[in-house]
C-alpha cells in the first residue's frame, strides 16, 4: 500500500470526525438526548478539543489531504496552499471572523468535489492517491474505537458509579449517534416512500451522466445456500451472543444499582398487570376462557398472549409485576431466532441471518418493547415473523406442509394482538397480489429465481389468508368481542384525519424523537436500510416483500397520530435490510471492520439507552 495513499486516507478520516462536530456546533443543531427517561431539547455544542482547535484541525486535515492525494503537482500545491494558506492567515489574524468559519466549512464539501471529478468527469487512472476501501477500514476502526471505549465506561459506571449524564457528555460515540440521528425524521420519511426514491435515485444518476455501476445486492451476495452455509459452531456462537445481548438489556435498567424505587420500565405493565390478575379470579375453565377471549385486554384483542403471560406467573411465581418486566428474557432471544430465521429464508444467505440476528438483539424492537412493555405486540410479532418463513417456503418449494403451518401461524398472530395481524396480514396479501401482477407480466420470461413459478401457487396463498379473516369475523358474531378488523376501523376513526395531515411533520418528530425513548431514531439502522433501497434488486421477491414493508408507513406517516406510527414501525423489520447493507459493504470494502464497527456502536448506545429508561426527579420537581 502506497505511503501516501495511507496519510491521504488518515487526513480524509481526521478532517471527517472534526468536521462533524464543527458543523454540528456552528449551526446549533438540535439534538434528542434520552436523559433519566426524558428526552430533552439540546442544542449541539460539543467540540473535540475546542472551536478553534477544532476548526484548525480541520483545516489541515483538508490541505495535507490534498497534498498527498492528487497526483497532479501544479495543482497539488495551487490547492494546499490557497487552502491551507487562506485557513492559517484567518486562523492567526481574525480567528473570530466569519470568513475563518466559512473556509473551516468547506473544507470536507472541498475533498468531496475533488473526489468527484476526478473519478466521475475526468474518468482516468491513477489521478488520486486516495483509497476509499482503506478509508472505510480506517473509519471503522475510530469507530470501534470509540465504541469499546464507552462500552467499557458504561459497565464500569454500572459497577461502580451510575453518573449516566456525565457519561454522556463525554462520549464520542453519543454525541455522534445524537447527531447523526437528529435527522432521522428525514431518513423515516425517504424509507418510507422507498419506491419513489428508488426510483428517483436511477433516473438522476442517468441524468447526471456520472459513472457509476448499477450494480445491485443480488450481484455481489449469491443466494446459494450452499455457498454461504457457516459452520454450526460458528452459528451457536454468534446467536447465543446475540440472545446474551438481549437478556442483558432486560436486565440492566431492572438492577438494583439503577432501578433504586423498583420502578417499573415498561409503559404498558400495569394494564397487563390488571388483566392477569382478573384471569387469576376465574373460577372456572370456562370463565378463565371467557375473560381471556372476550373481557380483558382490550375487549378480548390479545388472548394468547395473555394466557402465555398467566402461565410464566405461575410458573415462576413472586410479585406479578416484576414477573412481566422481566418476560423479555423469553420475548428478546424469541425475537432474535425469528428474524434469523425470516432473513435467511428471504436471503439464502446464513451470515446475513447472523448480522440481522444480532441487530435485533441491539435495536429497535428489543429497546422499543423493554421501554413500552410490548409483551402482546412482542409475542405477536415472532409468531408473525415465523408464519412469512414458511410463506416463502411455501413460494419456493410448493410443500402442502408450508401453507397449513403459515395459515395456522397467522390465525395464531390474531390471538397474540390483532392490530399487528392486521398489519401483517395485510402486507402478506398486498404482497401475494403484487407476485401475481409481477407473474402474469413477466410468464412468458425465464425466471431466475429459486422461487416457485406456478401462480396457482400465490392463489393458494391468498385464499391460506381468508381463514384467519373468517376465525375473527366469526368470533365477533359469536362472542360480540371486539374484533380485528372492527377495532382497525374505529382506530382508523380515532386516529387517522385531515387534522393529522396539517400537523404531519411534528407528528413524526414525537414518533421519531419522543416515543418509546426515541429509539426509532436510530440513524445506523435506518441509513443502512435506506442504502439498501437504492442498492436494491426489484426482480427478487423477498425485495418486493420489504418495499410493500416499508411502504406500510405512508397512510400513518400523513394522516396518523404518532401512536399508529409507532405501532407501523414497530412491526417493520428494519433490522434485515440494514444486515443485507452492512454485508454487502463488508463485502465490497474486503474488510470485516465495517461490521464489527456498526455492531459494536450499536451496543454502546443500547446499553447507554437502557441505562437511561429510569425516571429520576429532578431536584425541587415532584
Amino acid at each position: 500500500m502506497p505511503v501516501y495513499s495511507i496519510l491521504s486516507s488518515v487526513s480524509f478520516v481526521a478532517c471527517l470526525f472534526f468536521y462533524l462536530y464543527i458543523i454540528g456546533s456552528f449551526f446549533n443543531h438540535t439534538v434528542y438526548p434520552l436523559i433519566d427517561r426524558v428526552t430533552f431539547y439540546v442544542s449541539f455544542q460539543e467540540h473535540i478539543v475546542n472551536e478553534y482547535v477544532d476548526n484548525i484541525v480541520a483545516i489541515v486535515a483538508a490541505t495535507l489531504w490534498f497534498l498527498f492525494s492528487l497526483n497532479n503537482r501544479a495543482i497539488r500545491y495551487s490547492l494546499s496552499i490557497a487552502y491551507g494558506g487562506t485557513g492559517t492567515i484567518l486562523a492567526v489574524i481574525s480567528p473570530n471572523n466569519i470568513s475563518f468559519y466559512v473556509i473551516t466549512l468547506l473544507s470536507l464539501p472541498l475533498i468531496i468535489s475533488v473526489s468527484l471529478y476526478y473519478y466521475y468527469y475526468k474518468r482516468q487512472k491513477n489521478v488520486l492517491n486516495f483509497n476509499a476501501e482503506l478509508t472505510l477500514r480506517y473509519i471503522s476502526l475510530v469507530v470501534v474505537a470509540i465504541s469499546v471505549i464507552w462500552i467499557i465506561v458504561s459497565i464500569l459506571a454500572f459497577f461502580i458509579a451510575p453518573d449516566f449524564e456525565s457519561i454522556s457528555g463525554g462520549s464520542y460515540a453519543n454525541q455522534l449517534f445524537l447527531l447523526l440521528s437528529s435527522f432521522a425524521s428525514i431518513y423515516i420519511f425517504l424509507l418510507v416512500f422507498c419506491l419513489p426514491v428508488k426510483v428517483l435515485f436511477r433516473g438522476a444518476l442517468r441524468m447526471l451522466k456520472l459513472d457509476i455501476k448499477e450494480e445491485d445486492m443480488s450481484q455481489t451476495l449469491p443466494n446459494h445456500y450452499e455457498q454461504n452455509r457457516q459452520k454450526t459452531q460458528t452459528k451457536i456462537g454468534f446467536l447465543s451472543l446475540a440472545i446474551f445481548l438481549s437478556v442483558i438489556l432486560v436486565l440492566i435498567p431492572q438492577h438494583p444499582s439503577i432501578n433504586i424505587d423498583n420502578q417499573d420500565i415498561g409503559v404498558d405493565t400495569h394494564f397487563y398487570v390488571t388483566w392477569i390478575e382478573e384471569l387469576a379470579k376465574s373460577k372456572s375453565a370456562y370463565d378463565f376462557a371467557y375473560q381471556a377471549f372476550i373481557v380483558q385486554g382490550q375487549n378480548g384483542d390479545r388472548p394468547l398472549s395473555l394466557i402465555f403471560l398467566f402461565l410464566v406467573y405461575h410458573i415462576v411465581g413472586g410479585n406479578l409485576s416484576e414477573v412481566l418486566e422481566h418476560s423479555p428474557i423469553i420475548l428478546g432471544p424469541g425475537l432474535v431466532l425469528a428474524l434469523y430465521f425470516l432473513t435467511l429464508e428471504l436471503t439464502r444467505n446464513e451470515k446475513i441471518a447472523l448480522i440481522a440476528a444480532f441487530l435485533g438483539a441491539v435495536s429497535l424492537h428489543t429497546l422499543a418493547g423493554i421501554y413500552g412493555g410490548f409483551y402482546a405486540n412482542w409475542l405477536a410479532l415472532i409468531v408473525g415473523y415465523i408464519s412469512i418463513v414458511f410463506l416463502f417456503r411455501y413460494l419456493r418449494s410448493g410443500r402442502r406442509s408450508d401453507i397449513v403451518i403459515f395459515s395456522i401461524l397467522l390465525i395464531g398472530v390474531l390471538f397474540f394482538h390483532v392490530y399487528t395481524w392486521t398489519i401483517l396480514a395485510a402486507i402478506a396479501g398486498v404482497f401475494l397480489l403484487t407476485m401475481l401482477v409481477i407473474q402474469n407480466k413477466q410468464k412468458n420470461n425465464t425466471n431466475n429465481n429459486n422461487y416457485f413459478p406456478d401462480r396457482r401457487i400465490i392463489w393458494l396463498l391468498l385464499f391460506a389468508i381468508l381463514p384467519s379473516i373468517v376465525v375473527d369475523v366469526s368470533k365477533v358474531l359469536l362472542t360480540g368481542s371486539s374484533g380485528g378488523l372492527e377495532q382497525d376501523i374505529e382506530l382508523a376513526q380515532r386516529g387517522l384525519g385531515i387534522e393529522q395531515f396539517n400537523l404531519r411533520w411534528e407528528i413524526l418528530n414525537t414518533t421519531m424523537y419522543h416515543s418509546l425513548g426515541g429509539v426509532f431514531s436510530n440513524f445506523i439502522i435506518l441509513l443502512l436500510g435506506l442504502f439498501w433501497v437504492l442498492k436494491s434488486n426489484m426482480r427478487e421477491p423477498y425485495t418486493v416483500f420489504l418495499i410493500i414493508f416499508l411502504s406500510a408507513g405512508i397512510v400513518p406517516l400523513f394522516f396518523g397520530t404518532w401512536h399508529i406510527q409507532a405501532r407501523v414501525f414497530y412491526d417493520i423489520p428494519f433490522e434485515i435490510p440494514a444486515a443485507m447493507s452492512l454485508y454487502y459493504i463488508s463485502k465490497r470494502s474486503g474488510s470485516m471492520l465495517v461490521i464489527l464497527a456498526g455492531c459494536t456502536w450499536l451496543v454502546a448506545i443500547s446499553l447507554f439507552t437502557v441505562m437511561n429508561y429510569i425516571l429520576v426527579a429532578a431536584p425541587g420537581i415532584r
